[in-house]
């Protein structure tokens, strides 16, 4: 807490920042895109004269700006002109389309940048109060830091990369903001877990009852979370239709999907920690 805040000069709570953006947000998150990436990428263009950083600027003039190629700049300064000072124009939700598709632009190689840039903005977030926090490359409602690290993790694993797989698509599902699918979200998130559970067994054709019975009989499982596990398939494979492609609509809900996530995520991270420990 600042003086001024002990002083109750100034409120020591920020409104959340759902349908907002004050100039300390968007200035602390330009400041997560320069530090992270613009600066390492005047460096490299001052040494090499080229780098992939303008591959990626070339992508948002494409596909963000939807600007003719050839009329994008070749110099790397002008092109982070043109930018930044967009960025600044944007309106409160545009720069959240910007990140998103800003991250989207890099290759996987890149990885490393992207943490960065995204660990920094997402602590800018929780500074200001923000709404919203990036999860797997997705401008996504806060849910709380343990749920998102949980999520993260999952979706990013070589040990499960099939289960990875399912929970990068059910966060795509989830935060798609033009067409949001919370029955494919939810398919996903159950299929992430049949997945891993495959994986963990050693059986590639099993089914989740046939997994989860036998991870039980391994002693990995406890009775009660089976019984848990069992239930929330059954829920999935309801008269909502969710698991049948056959059936374009359900019930389902942006809350079921969050939960959902939320819940396959942390038991794929309860199998990842407990193969760790069969080595």
């Amino acid at each position: 807490m600042t003086f001024s805040q002990r002083k109750n000069i100034q409120p020591t709570e920020v409104p959340v920042q759902i349908d907002s953006m004050d100039r300390g947000l968007r200035n602390g998150l330009w400041s997560a895109i320069s530090l992270k990436f613009v600066e390492p990428g005047s460096l490299y263009y001052v040494q090499k004269g080229n780098c992939r950083h303008v591959i990626v600027l070339r992508r948002l003039w494409h596909n963000y700006f939807k600007m003719p190629l050839d009329e994008c700049p070749t110099s790397w300064p002008k092109l982070v002109e043109f930018i930044r000072e967009r960025f600044f124009q944007f309106k409160w939700y545009e720069v959240y389309d910007f990140i998103e598709c800003l991250i989207y632009s890099f290759d996987e190689k890149d990885e490393n940048i992207v943490r960065g840039m995204t660990e920094f903005m997402n602590s800018v977030m929780e500074r200001d109060n923000c709404g919203y926090r990036i999860v797997d490359g997705k401008v996504a409602d806060l849910i709380d830091e343990h749920t998102i690290d949980s999520i993260e993790n999952a979706a990013n694993q070589n040990r499960f990369a099939g289960a990875a797989t399912h929970i990068t698509t059910s966060v795509r599902f989830l935060y798609d903001r033009e067409d949001p699918d919370y029955r494919n979200s939810i398919k996903e998130s159950i299929s992430a877990v049949e997945s891993a559970c495959r994986d963990f067994t050693g059986d590639p054709k099993a089914t989740l009852g046939k997994s989860i019975k036998k991870i039980e009989e391994m002693g990995y499982l406890h009775p009660v979370l089976k019984e848990a596990l069992s239930k929330l398939y059954g829920y999935t494979s309801d008269e909502s239709g969710i698991r049948h492609a056959l059936i374009d609509h359900s019930a389902a809900t942006k809350d079921d999907a969050v939960f959902m996530l939320s819940v396959c995520s942390a038991y794929i991270n309860y199998l990842i920690a407990k193969s760790a420990s069969r080595r």
